[in-house]
Parts: C-alpha cells; structure tokens; sequence
C-alpha cells in the first residue's frame, strides 16, 4: 500500500479564468454617505477669487455645497473632465461610448460620486437608476441619462443623435456670464463658438450676441439658455449680429442640395417692433471711389435662412428655405413667412403674428412634395413644394438673426475712372447682413426628415425632444444630472440610488490525479489502533484486498505544507485500485 500524505500538481493541470460579477447597490441620500457616496451641486461663475488673500472680497460671494465644496470648483472640473469638447473624445475624461452619448452641459449641475471601493472597477452598464416619489432617471447603457416619466409619456417625441443635422441648444451662454448666478444675472456679448450636439463638423459661431436664461420649470426650455439678437447688424452705427453655422453648406446626405426632406424648428420670441428696417442691400455709387452700398428699405427680417449671398452684384436666385417675419413697414407686421423656390418660382406660407413678446413653437419643413409650416404645433399652411427633387446648392453657411450680403464697403485702390470703372481696381471689405432679425432664438433644431402633426406638437407641448437628462460615466463612478429644471432640481436633496458595482474574481482550478495504487490508505481513526489519527499501526480488516478507503476531502497545500483550501466532495468516492482518477478541485479568490 502507499501511503503518500502528499502529490504535487503538475503546472500542465493549474488554470485560472477571470470572471465579472455585479453587486446590487441600494442608497438614499440619507444613507449613502455611509459608503462614501457623496453629492456636490455646482454652478457656473464667472471672475476669479483667491480663499488665501484674507482681502479678497470675491471669496464672500462664493457660493459653497453642502459639504463645504465651492459649487464654481465642482462645475468647473466635471466640465474640464467630460464636456469641454462634445465631439472631441480626445479631450474627454472618459470617451467611452462617446459617439453614442449627448453631452450637453448647462450653468448648473449635480453630481453624484461614487467611490472606487463600491463600484469595483467600473459601473455596470443599464444597472443606474435615481428616483423620488416624482421622478425616475435611468441609464441606457451608453452612459445616457434619460427621465423614464417623460420617454414613457403618450405622444412624447423623443430622438437620437442620429435624427439631426444639427441641434443647438446654446447651453454655452453660460460663458458669456458676467459675476455669480447667485448675486445677479448679467450676459455680455460674445462671439465665439455655442455648443453643437449634431452629426458632423457643423458648428455655430455667435457674432456679438447676448445669452439668457428661462426660469426654472417642468421641461425644455425651462432652466436653459437662449440668444438674443440685437437687429442691428447692417447698419454702419450698428455691430453685426448673427450666428453662422461654419461647414453648414454641404449639409444633408446629398451635399447640401436640399432635395431631400428636412424640417427646421426653434423657439422664438419677438418684441412689437423689429429694430432695423433698412440695410445694405443697394448698389455701389459708381461715381465714388470710397463708399458703402445704398441703404434700402425691408419690409421684412430674417430669421434664420440657407439663401446664398450675393454673387457680382446679383441676389442669389436660390433658397433652399427661409424663415422672415415682416417688419412695420409692411401691412403684415409681426407674422412669419417660410419661403423656398429657386429662380423666379418661389412659394410661400405665412403664419399669424407672433411679435408679443412671448415664446412660439414654429416648424417649417419640407415632406415629400410637401411644404408646411406649423405654429405653436397648429398647422399654419400646407402648400405643394415648387422645387421638388430639384437639388439647389447655395455654397454658404446657414445662418441665423441675418442674410449674409456679399461685402458693404468699396474702396478704389488707385488710378483714375477708366481704371476704376475697367480695370476693377476696387478692395472690398466689411462683411454685409441684411434684414436683421431683433428677438431671441431657443432650442435650433434641423431634423433629417418631414415631422409628423403630433411631433410637432409633442415638441410644443414638452418644449423639448429629448429625454437625456445627464450622463454616467462607468469608469469613474460619476453620476451627472446636467438638466437641474423643475423636477430633477428635487432629485438633489430626496433620492434612491440603484446600481450594480463590477469585481473582477479569479476562478483557480487544480487537475489532481490519483493514479492506481495512490492515496489508497485511511484516514480514518477507526482503522487505526487506538482509534486515533495518530495510530501508526492499522487495524487488521483494512489489509485486505477486498478493502477499500473512500475519498470525502482534498486539500491543497503549498512548498512549506500548509494547508490553503479544502475541498469537500459531494459524495464519498472509492479510491481505485487499478485505475486513474483525476478531481477538478476549483476556487474563488
């Protein structure tokens, strides 16, 4: 008999499979800081402070959480991690999924951090969700937050990233914020580029604008920004003011030919009176050798328009669309106008008034052999499109609160009139925008397609069409609420959190092999003499050849024999005589 107390492993029979398992995690904000979950709200603020200079007086104003952090602090780094660039993932903290998420910032934020220690090694997607009795946030797996009441709701209209051209929300205005949200709203004017959630390289410059914000509410618009256009913008005392969508023109899948549908949508409010109704728009005084263009009179502004420029002194014939409101000097004053046409066959459909002061919903779209125009989600006309599959290039960007107009000013650069008027020895400079829009723009949609009555009207209803609320970022453990309007505001202070944490365990499996004529002597202390494991001697019916010892335990020891595991069998195992056995001993660490 043998009698082997020990039999090493062969490193052909040791293994080891790395598994993920999920830890359901239930918090409320009462409880969560007992793990180390903590939240910090966080704002916008313009300035700088120093908390060492005991004589800054900047430090006073700043406002704190909480939990004693500055809230301009907390904005600030989630903002330099995650949305410094929406279409760069080279610049983000975590660009994972990036191409699949909406990362769209606003003046205000709440952030839930979760530590390392709880979530493991990363959040396991579609595992989030964040409620109170009102409302209920969840993650889509693409690291999206979504408001389930709203996506649930009957007739909501919600999309994708992939259903725009463009989508501007101008949630930057926040930048052009002078002082604390706390201590008084004031916008500067600015010129720069706003944010731009669409497919593609198209981005919107703001040129000597202001922003705004709504006040708080239940959707949309509420809590967001909005900008504001002076209508100012073509006369010599004035500034230019306007927003050009830069690579705009080779929009749409057929390049900017516009022939295929498309609706365009916005917000807007308009006072009773538009500011400007004169432009740029004559010709050059031939006789002058320095001069700007004749001043002209509109009879109406432009909203926002995909019509070239003038091309040698010629108004481009083609319009894609075009969005004008007439001004005073027109028997229609304050109702709105969608053109298109190109050439001389030009169709159109007006709208009511809206220069109220007052925010209106306004589509205008082109579906099928359709064109239509929708105010505050009522029909306003439906008219058949003249230029229907005919692809029109206009080779300028979209722009909005202006048309662009070749240049104002001429200069003669020298010689006398033969060469002037021959010889076109002219310099052209100051960029030209004519009609002039006054009021504000919201929520700048330009959709792929001709929408429905009842998506126009969920757009109206909701004033929005979207239920991305946030994001969450997996690798980090961060949950960012980015809407802070109406109800998510609530979610701050009265909250469950539910998520499952992701650990890696590593599965070990051992290949032991009993061969025949191995391990096959008890342990028993009945077989012994003594009946003690410590019985050198065996009784005599274990020397039998009809004996045989059962296999119940094995253990696995390492170089200096010290037992690391215990294996328990199921069952009782004979040990064989004649032949091989092989246990698969496996374990967790």
């Amino acid at each position: 008999m043998s009698n082997f107390c020990y039999k090493p492993v062969h490193q052909s029979g040791k293994s080891k499979k790395t598994y993920i398992t999920h830890k359901q995690w239930t918090v409320t904000d009462e409880t969560a800081p007992v793990y180390g979950i903590v939240s910090f709200s966080g704002n916008y603020s313009d300035g700088s402070f120093s908390i060492s200079d005991i004589n800054d007086s900047n430090v006073a104003l700043e406002k704190k959480t909480s939990n004693d952090y500055y809230r301009r602090t907390i904005f600030d780094s989630i903002n330099h991690l995650y949305y410094t660039d929406p279409e760069n993932y080279t610049t983000s903290g975590d660009p994972e999924y990036f191409k699949q998420q909406t990362r769209d910032i606003n003046r205000r934020i709440y952030v839930v951090s979760i530590p390392s220690n709880i979530f493991g090694t990363r959040i396991k997607e579609h595992s989030v969700t964040m409620s109170n009795a009102e409302t209920t946030v969840y993650d889509d797996g693409l690291g999206n937050l979504h408001d389930l009441g709203f996506k649930n709701t009957s007739g909501v209209f919600t999309q994708s990233k992939d259903s725009y051209h463009i989508k501007f929300d101008f949630n930057d205005g926040w930048k052009s914020q002078k002082g604390n949200l706390e201590s008084g709203e004031q916008f500067r004017e600015v010129s720069q580029k706003l944010l731009d959630i669409s497919n593609g390289p198209y981005e919107p410059e703001a040129i000597n604008i202001t922003a705004g914000y709504r006040p708080s509410g239940l959707y949309g618009l509420s809590g967001s920004a909005f900008i504001n256009f002076t209508g100012t913008g073509s006369l010599a005392t004035g500034s230019n003011s306007y927003v050009r969508i830069h690579n705009s023109r080779d929009l749409s899948a057929n390049k900017g030919a516009w022939d295929e549908d498309f609706t365009v949508t916005a917000w807007i409010k308009v006072p009773p009176s538009q500011s400007t109704v004169h432009s740029y728009s004559g010709n050059f005084n031939a006789s002058v050798n320095n001069s700007y263009r004749a001043i002209k009179q509109n009879s109406y502004n432009v909203i926002t328009t995909s019509r070239g420029k003038e091309t040698s002194g010629t108004p481009d014939g083609k319009c894609p669309w075009e969005l004008q409101i007439f001004n005073s000097k027109s028997a229609a004053k304050g109702k709105l106008k969608f053109i298109r046409g190109m050439h001389g066959n030009f169709s159109n459909i007006t709208s009511s008034a809206v220069n109220d002061g007052n925010w209106h919903h306004i589509a205008i779209m082109k579906s099928g052999s359709t064109m239509q125009m929708f105010h505050n989600g009522v029909l306003s006309g439906s008219i058949t499109d003249p230029i229907h599959n005919v692809a029109i290039r206009t080779y300028e960007d979209i722009h909005i609160g202006a048309r662009p107009y070749d240049f104002k000013y001429r200069e003669f650069t020298g010689g006398n009139y033969f060469e002037q008027m021959f010889h076109g020895r002219y310099r052209y400079s100051k960029p030209n925008f004519i009609y002039p829009f006054s009021g504000s723009i919201d929520n700048y949609r330009i959709y792929k397609k001709g929408l429905t009555l009842l998506e126009v009207q969920s757009q109206y209803n909701f004033s929005r069409d979207t239920s991305i609320i946030g994001n969450v970022f997996y690798n980090h453990g961060m949950v960012v609420i980015t809407d802070m309007s109406g109800s998510y505001e609530r979610l701050m202070n009265d909250y469950t959190l539910k998520f499952k944490g992701s650990w890696p365990r590593d599965v070990h499996n051992y290949r032991c092999i009993v061969e025949d004529g191995e391990f096959n002597v008890t342990m028993n202390p009945s077989a012994r003499t003594g009946y003690s494991t410590n019985g050198r001697t065996l009784q005599p019916f274990t020397t039998g050849s009809s004996f045989n010892p059962y296999i119940t335990t094995i253990g696995l020891y390492n170089d200096n024999n010290e037992l690391l595991a215990v294996s328990k069998l199921a069952y009782p195992v004979k040990s064989p005589k004649d032949i091989d056995i092989i246990f698969n001993v496996q374990f967790d660490t």
